[in-house]
């Protein structure tokens, strides 16, 4: 959610908004590029690695091109992130490797 839509829904509940400019947004995609400039740390991100497993997983088992595999699992991921979870949860690993 922007924040001039944010400031609006809150005034609309009559809740303070008081803090909505010190929010930072991150995604997971930030994170691994900020992170992989360095080259002692793995990034793993737990999601897309969840992600292409079902994509595996769904071309196995209806034996269709993982493209078509692709879409159908944006479609289910996209439909539960958007319409169902209210935020979405980084869940990552990552491995610091001593030198």
């Amino acid at each position: 959610m922007n924040r001039k839509l944010a400031y609006i829904y809150l005034r609309i509940l009559k809740k303070p908004t008081k803090g909505l400019d010190t929010i930072n947004y991150i995604t997971s995609e930030d994170i691994s590029h900020y992170l992989n400039k360095y080259t002692n740390i793995q990034v793993i991100d737990i999601a897309k690695l969840h992600k292409d497993r079902l994509i595996e997983k769904i071309s196995f088992k209806l034996k269709v091109n993982k493209f078509i595999a692709k879409i159908i699992v944006n479609m289910l991921y996209y439909t539960r992130e958007y319409f169902f979870i209210k935020a979405k949860v980084i869940n990552m690993v990552i491995i610091k490797e001593n030198k």
